[in-house]
């Protein structure tokens, strides 16, 4: 199954079947404000909307009549204190700043690229859980060698047991779901409990803002299926040669952790494609797009707090911590195959050296 298989087929599902459309709002707000809103501001404006009323009809007012979604959000700020507004403003700074804050423990495309090579489920799970993009300088190449390098910090896994290779496996996909999980329903209550100052009768952007980075991740995995930095050895061409399904070789590299691949046959004097290169450089613009596009949309969101701004940092950076720290296992087991291979060249080398 190509690399980008997975995540292409997910990106067509979300592209026809997300919508922004028949959200509820007025309705649920986060806690430190919702008394105000509810009981204080909320008696002033609601009966105008009558949302107890006529629910039916204030559903579909919110989402189909702009002005009154307006109008309904200005009757809220008229009725707040000047003191709880300077607390939401504080608030939508700090929402603001949230995608260069989770941009930083995000992967880069070099690293989508070269996981997705080798386990594009795992790949497209560590994107829904992390959703941001770690871009680096426009049209500078993300050669995925560049991933593997030893520095101060890292670390190197071997190739391990089947019964440990198991226990990785399902403890991974366990986090990521959880990681993915938590990320997802934390962006539906941000569009639910929120109003966006310029698209109000929209509650849908935030869930749509998590799964955009599979167009950048998309891309970066194309580049790497283009490449001619690194090929598979022959070793694993044959074994592959050897499977006549491709949903069997899907399935069984997926459930492997990276430590227990072959090796990458890397390329270093053949140059890379144009279009590698080219959509590498694509998907580092389209992280650029993304973190603008998030930057806009959470500083943006109106009758939010501070403190609960934080709480809904704090939930996307805990599933962006563990995806990073199941991306970093995924890099060290690959970084072990090549060490243990580039051992194996050496040793043969001096055999043959002493042979001579």
């Amino acid at each position: 199954m190509p690399p980008c298989a997975f995540s292409a087929f997910v990106s067509l599902i979300l592209c026809f079947g997300l919508s922004p459309s028949n959200a509820e709002q007025f309705s649920h707000w986060y806690s430190f404000y919702s008394t105000t809103l509810l009981h204080v501001a909320g008696p002033k404006c609601y009966p105008n909307y009558t949302v107890g009323e006529f629910p039916e009809y204030a559903k579909y007012a919110a989402v189909r009549e702009l002005n009154i979604c307006k109008s309904m959000a200005t009757c809220l700020l008229q009725n707040i204190d000047d003191f709880d507004k300077a607390d939401m403003q504080s608030a939508t700074i700090i929402l603001g700043l949230m995608p260069t804050i989770l941009s930083y423990v995000s992967p880069t495309v070099g690293e989508m690229a070269l996981i997705s090579s080798r386990r594009p489920v795992l790949a497209t799970l560590l994107v829904l859980g992390a959703p941001a993009i770690f871009a680096t300088r426009p049209f500078d190449f993300n050669n995925p060698r560049e991933s593997l390098k030893k520095d101060v910090g890292t670390f190197v896994l071997h190739k391990q047991s089947p019964f440990r290779a198991t226990i990785t496996t399902i403890a991974q996909y366990l986090l990521l779901s959880l990681a993915v999980t938590n990320c997802l329903l934390n962006s539906v209550q941000l569009g639910s409990s929120t109003i966006l100052s310029w698209k109000c009768s929209w509650s849908y952007l935030q869930l749509g803002w998590n799964f955009m980075p599979l167009a950048p991740h998309l891309c970066a995995a194309l580049s790497s299926r283009y490449s001619k930095i690194y090929r598979r050895t022959s070793r694993e061409g044959a074994l592959e040669g050897a499977v006549s399904g491709f949903l069997v070789k899907w399935f069984w590299n997926e459930l492997k952790p990276s430590a227990n691949h072959a090796k990458l046959d890397f390329n270093t004097s053949m140059p890379d494609g144009r279009l590698a290169v080219c959509l590498n450089c694509f998907a580092v613009m389209l992280g650029y797009a993304h973190w603008i596009f998030g930057t806009l949309l959470f500083s943006s969101a109106l009758f939010i707090g501070t403190l609960d701004a934080f709480g809904v940092i704090a939930r996307y950076l805990a599933s962006a911590l563990i995806c990073r720290t199941v991306l970093l296992i995924e890099i060290a087991g690959i970084r072990g195959v090549e060490e243990a291979q580039t051992a194996i060249c050496d040793e043969q080398s001096s055999v043959g050296a002493e042979k001579g």
